[in-house]
């Protein structure tokens, strides 16, 4: 078997299924993205803890196996296809939600991944400058400024 057969193969292998995982999961997380952003309307209130480092830590890492890739001075086409694989892998650094994100929208609430209209929360009520509801079955919260609570406190 020749060099070039081989490393066709391995790259179909090993390579395909993962572009193809990682192609999917951006239009997985996209679609969510999306769903999320109608479901709450515009964003009243929200906390992303740790959104930033997620961000800055993923794509350095990210960009650091590129950089190993390019340091051991690997065929043009394995660079090339380490560079196609860099790109899906960024947007679900970029595009994805945390689990501890917590947001307040005019028509709804998203905790983590998982967002709900008002009318399709079991319960929700207001505690200090926090909006308490159950998702899930479990009680969790967004935040909910005081003069927003007023507004809010309408829908019911």
């Amino acid at each position: 078997m020749s060099q070039t057969l081989a490393r066709d193969l391995g790259t179909l292998v090993f390579g395909v299924p993962v572009l193809f995982e990682l192609v999917v999961g951006v239009l997985v997380v996209g679609a969510i993205r999306a769903r999320n952003l109608r479901t709450l309307g515009r964003i009243l209130a929200e906390e992303r803890p740790g959104r930033r480092l997620r961000r800055a830590g993923g794509s350095l890492l990210l960009l650091g196996v590129f950089a190993l890739v390019l340091s051991v001075r690997a065929d043009a086409r394995v660079v090339e296809f380490a560079l196609l694989l860099l790109a899906p892998a960024l947007g679900l650094v970029w595009l994805g939600s945390g689990f501890q994100d917590a947001v307040l929208g005019e028509a709804g609430v998203q905790r983590g991944w998982y967002s709900r209209r008002f009318d399709e929360l079991e319960e929700w009520r207001f505690a200090d400058e926090r909006l308490c509801f159950r998702l899930q079955g479990e009680w969790t919260d967004v935040p909910c400024p005081r003069p927003l609570q007023e507004r809010l406190a309408l829908r019911r």
